[in-house]
């Protein structure tokens, strides 16, 4: 387990629980473990956009964001 992940046990595909560290038993076919980063992550988005008179303008916006202890469960889907 690296220390800036946490691993989500899922159960035919819904979220069942949180994997804690140390030995974890998984059935295979039926249960799957998924790895989510609680890094920092920033996605940067261009937008074309025209104002009221008619001036075209391109916006580069940078958004931030991180998954929360809270959001977990979430954060898979």
């Amino acid at each position: 387990m690296i220390s800036d992940c946490i691993d989500a046990w899922q159960e035919c595909g819904k979220f069942k629980a949180i994997i804690q560290p140390g030995c974890t038993f998984v059935l295979w076919p039926i249960a799957s473990v998924a790895s989510v980063s609680m890094r920092t992550k920033q996605l940067n988005v261009n937008t074309n956009t025209k104002t009221k008179d008619n001036v075209t303008v391109a916006v580069q916006t940078a958004i931030m964001y991180q998954v929360t202890n809270i959001s977990n469960s979430q954060s898979l889907f």
